[in-house]
């Protein structure tokens, strides 16, 4: 860190590796170790934190995408030989990315390509090949770049291309597969952290990390926290407010912790209940946010009272049930936690409920699993009974409860589709997001406070984006007149809010047809595991 780059035979430079030279130009130390100005310029804590993001995100997204294409024109400019380009393996992704290289063709072919025009003809990289300066040695000529600006532009859409395609093509089913096979069997933070690349499996190497897929589904993304981080958030106790999760002040890493059954050090600890205790906290805490999201005033203050008076019979009664037959026979507590999942008690009758709690969720033929709407599978996970009805030690003694898992891979699917789609097709992410978000709305200002649900809105109806240059109560008021707040927490009025959506976003845009992914979107009132993964292997349109 403190070498002299000038110098040829200064400590660095004599290791011979340009990987210590490349993490010494990162920092502006003198040869004491001070420094004349800032540790680090604005261009080097890009070059920095871009190649932290590539090299350790192993989902294909947007962001990773971004950043592979920043670390690509920061280092370029560096390269002076195909030698020293073959030795930064992010680089060699990127014109893997770029120029649709197989693993059949191996380094050796890339360099000797780069190189030479003729074997470059032969093997069929002749586009590889002019998008260098290389002679046959593989050094450059006096004056000469390893790429002119041109050449560079060219390489960085060919790879932006190429990656959309690849994110598109992200097996998604076969993530959420590994997640759950894996998370069956964790038993510490130390399992958990465990890579696809160290487990036992060879055939998961590629597939996103568990913590990756878990920070995803809290709209996370992986670059945003490290490792280690990760380790004392999960360590942490999310109700004591000095804790170092609290500490963050950042609700989704607190939402991301209670997901989790971990104890202070490290281990699964769940009391055998027929709901565990986050679990109830959990669903109390939905349940009153969903009886006064509407309500002001002396409304507000009744609705209260009575939410409490339910949260209050719902955890001394939860306590004493050990059976599924115990807890389907109080009409009471059913009715609370479909409430609590924002679903309304007169749609599902006592037979339905039997078959769902008498369905193995690991079988996704059973009847829950094949119900459209997946917030029912999620309601059975989130207690602790076998097939027959009984407490069961199997789905307590795992890290997430079974309701949570579910929980986490919808989020994770939804969060990935939107993410992904974003660049290539606008209205299916806005569609997701909304429908996402549309249970959370309480009032006309969240609408217009999210840029995403104002573009929703303005689209739906057809108006103007000039119309945010009116007084914001006045808009309020606009959006009053076209939507009733409390219909959002009724899942037919929002897939008909979809649906007038998706027709006005095809005419907005001159389409004239709705997209693939915008019909099975809007083809029913709720968006079940089995759609998600089928959107998720679509193409833009």
């Amino acid at each position: 860190m403190t070498s002299d780059l000038d110098d040829p035979d200064s400590f660095v430079n004599q290791l011979g590796d340009d990987v210590y030279v490349s993490l010494a130009k990162a920092f502006n130390f003198n040869e004491d170790g001070s420094t004349d100005g800032d540790v680090m310029s604005e261009d080097q804590l890009s070059l920095v934190t871009s190649g932290y993001a590539v090299a350790s995100s192993t989902i294909a997204s947007s962001d990773t995408g971004e950043a592979y294409d920043t670390y690509f024109a920061e280092q370029i400019g560096n390269i002076t030989s195909v030698d020293q380009l073959m030795n930064d393996d992010k680089l060699v992704d990127y014109l893997r990315t770029a120029y649709g290289l197989t693993d059949d063709e191996t380094d050796t072919f890339i360099s000797a390509a780069l190189k030479s025009a003729d074997i470059a003809d032969a093997i069929g990289l002749s586009d590889l090949h002019d998008a260098f300066n290389f002679d046959e040695d593989g050094a450059l000529a006096d004056g000469d770049a390893a790429q002119t600006s041109d050449q560079t532009t060219a390489t960085t859409a060919a790879f932006d291309e190429n990656y959309q395609v690849l994110v598109a093509n992200t097996d998604t089913e076969d993530a959420v597969d590994n997640y759950t096979t894996r998370i069956a069997s964790v038993t510490s933070i130390d399992d958990f952290l465990v890579s696809n690349a160290d487990d036992d499996d060879d055939g998961n190497d590629d597939l996103p990390e568990m913590w990756e897929m878990a920070l995803r589904a809290f709209g996370i993304d992986s670059t945003e926290v490290s490792k280690s981080q990760v380790r004392k958030i999960l360590e942490s106790d999310p109700t004591d407010s000095k804790s170092y999760v609290n500490g963050l002040n950042d609700d989704r890493f607190v939402a991301f912790r209670k997901a989790f059954n971990f104890d202070s050090d490290g281990d699964v600890t769940v009391p055998l209940q027929a709901m565990s205790e986050s679990v109830v906290d959990d669903y109390a805490a939905y349940y009153k946010q969903n009886k006064i999201r509407y309500l002001d005033g002396d409304e507000l203050t009744e609705a209260t009272d009575a939410a409490d008076d339910e949260i209050t019979y719902f955890r001394e009664q939860m306590a004493t049930i050990t059976t599924a037959s115990e807890f389907l026979a109080d009409d009471r507590l059913v009715s609370f936690v479909l409430e609590a999942k924002g679903l309304d008690p007169d749609d599902v009758t006592s037979d339905q409920l039997k078959k769902m709690f008498s369905s193995d969720l690991d079988d996704e033929d059973s009847y829950v699993n094949k119900l459209d709407d997946n917030r029912f599978a999620e309601l059975v996970g989130a207690f602790n009974f076998d097939q027959d009805g009984n407490i069961s030690a199997q789905p307590t003694g795992t890290v997430q409860q079974r309701g949570d898992v579910l929980e986490t891979i919808d989020s994770y699917v939804r969060m990935t589709l939107e993410d992904d789609q974003g660049d290539s097709n606008t209205g299916v992410r806005l569609a997701l997001y909304f429908q996402r978000k549309a249970p959370e709305i309480s009032n006309a200002y969240d609408i217009l406070g999210d840029s995403a649900l104002f573009e929703f809105f303005t689209t739906t109806f057809n108006l103007s984006s000039y119309v945010s240059n009116m007084d914001v109560d006045k808009q309020a008021e606009m959006v009053g007149n076209f939507i009733d707040i409390k219909d959002l927490s009724d899942p037919d009025k929002v897939d008909n809010l979809i649906k007038r959506f998706t027709a006005m976003y095809d005419m907005a845009n001159g389409t004239g047809t709705t997209s693939t992914a915008l019909s099975i979107l809007t083809g029913s009132a709720t968006i079940s595991a089995d759609t998600l993964l089928t959107m998720a292997q679509l193409k833009s349109g």
